[in-house]
């Protein structure tokens, strides 16, 4: 009878008819207090639960307290770490999230006794979230992800995805969005990935159940056409039936063969395109690159020491001379002053083709000295933010990347008519990006592949060459962003 009485409870708690549900678990506890102190204690513990649906946090409490010592009286472990729990989840919807870590930490040396892992790993999870609710973030991440790791290990895909929704709202609440997003993600593709597990388990059902009256309907069909028909002809159709289906399947299968083939040639192509078109642009990136190195040295070790002596000479005539008139005086101070200009502006251009800075302490350090060189210019403010480069990058992508950085920063000069230019250089752990942004006159990026100058084209191959990607937002009168993203690590 009491048994009956407990089990109409939890009907009646299955159907969410709280009030239904207490009054047979109190009835049970009448019964069972004289006869049954085990099952008194899953009576407490259900009482509990009701008033936890009904937030009714006293009674709750005062319940689980009840089904809680039974529990440790009879020890039954397992019990007290899921009352523990249930303690811990009714102080956290009422928001006493420390009183709720509390508990949980309980459970979880009750837990560590029991050996359950998906239980542990729940356990593990609650705690993170308490101690999240409590803004100690990176100690809520540490428990999330100690139960995080148990439930890749048990393959519990709907665990796995709730634990990454829990770190994404973490990350969130943290003010980390990046990291909130890499976990919204992870979240998603795991969702999907459960979804499309249901759909093909659906889709696979859906299908034995075809084949399945497919046969039946094939079988009943054979048995009216062996019925109906002579052995002879039976035979007969079953060869011609035979033959076609195996020229059909031959024919299937020399389709599919045939199409395998060309897709496996037509992708063999498209590779080794790829790979004389990346063959190809190193050989043009390094021949310039070498040419340039070569000029600057040129026209450094050349023409700039020709330069230099000329001025030697001249200064040294400027003594020996009688200057007859402050004509000759002064044609000969600017004939001085030329020379002593065309030295500083051959060192400029050799500079400008190689700068020693780039080879010797890196891009972010050539960057901030070209930006100095520039931020002098009338009626141009210049802003630079650098973030994360304390590592330098391979010299052959810093140089492609300190070319296109000259490259568009030479153009808004020279086209943008902009009075603002803003460039970011922001690396993390998996890529560098480099932001460069204007308030210039813009242009229309749908005709970009129209222009007739192979500056865009020649940022666009550079790029590619290093294997990132360039981005360029722009409408007329609005300005213009470029953006380019560079894998590393």
């Amino acid at each position: 009878m009491d048994y009956i009485i407990y089990e109409f409870g939890i009907i009646y708690k299955n159907l969410e008819k709280p009030d239904e549900a207490l009054s047979y678990y109190l009835r049970s506890v009448d019964i069972r207090k004289e006869t049954d102190e085990r099952g008194l204690a899953s009576t407490y513990q259900n009482i509990g639960n009701v008033y936890k649906h009904k937030k009714k946090e006293d009674s709750a409490m005062y319940y689980y307290s009840r089904a809680l010592a039974l529990h440790k009286k009879f020890g039954n472990v397992s019990s007290e770490a899921m009352v523990t729990s249930s303690m811990g989840d009714l102080k956290f919807e009422f928001k006493k999230f420390k009183e709720a870590k509390e508990y949980y930490l309980l459970c979880l040396q009750i837990d560590k006794e029991v050996l359950d892992s998906n239980t542990l790993a729940t356990t593990y999870i609650n705690i993170g979230n308490a101690y999240s609710a409590l803004r100690d973030f990176k100690t809520g991440e540490e428990y999330i992800n100690k139960g995080l790791g148990i439930l890749n290990n048990l393959g519990d895909k709907e665990g796995v995805m709730s634990a990454y929704e829990m770190l994404a709202f973490l990350f969130q609440e943290a003010n980390e969005p990046k990291l909130a997003l890499t976990y919204r993600i992870a979240y998603q593709e795991m969702k999907d990935s459960i979804m499309s597990i249901k759909e093909k388990e659906q889709i696979a059902e859906l299908q034995t159940k075809y084949e399945v009256e497919k046969k039946d309907l094939e079988l009943a069909k054979n048995k009216a056409e062996i019925e109906a028909k002579e052995k002879q002809n039976f035979i007969k159709n079953i060869i011609i039936v035979s033959v076609v289906i195996l020229l059909l399947l031959l024919a299937f299968i020399a389709t599919i063969i045939y199409r395998k083939k060309q897709v496996e040639q037509k992708a063999a192509l498209n590779e080794e395109l790829a790979r004389q078109k990346d063959i190809r642009s190193k050989a043009v990136i390094e021949a310039e690159e070498k040419e340039r190195i070569r000029i600057a040295k040129d026209l450094h070790d050349g023409v700039g020491q020709l330069l230099s002596a000329a001025k030697l000479n001249l200064s040294s005539l400027e003594s020996k001379l009688k200057i007859r008139n402050p004509e000759e005086e002064v044609a000969l101070q600017n004939a001085i002053a030329l020379v002593d200009d065309s030295v500083k502006e051959v060192r400029t251009v050799s500079h400008n083709m190689m700068p020693h800075t780039l080879l010797k302490l890196g891009l972010a350090s050539a960057v901030k000295e070209f930006i100095t060189k520039i931020q002098g210019m009338p009626n141009l403010k210049v802003n630079l933010e650098i973030v994360g480069m304390d590592n330098r990058l391979e010299q052959e992508k810093e140089t492609v990347l300190y070319r296109v950085i000259q490259e568009i920063v030479a153009n808004i000069i020279k086209h943008a008519k902009a009075t603002e230019l803003t460039l970011q250089l922001i690396r993390d752990e998996k890529e560098l990006s480099i932001i460069i942004e204007d308030n210039g006159v813009g242009f229309d990026t749908s005709k970009i592949n129209l222009f007739e100058g192979i500056g865009l084209k020649n940022i666009i191959s550079r790029i590619e060459f290093i294997n990132g990607s360039v981005h360029f937002d722009s409408t007329p009168g609005r300005g213009t962003n470029v953006i380019v993203e560079i894998p590393i690590g």
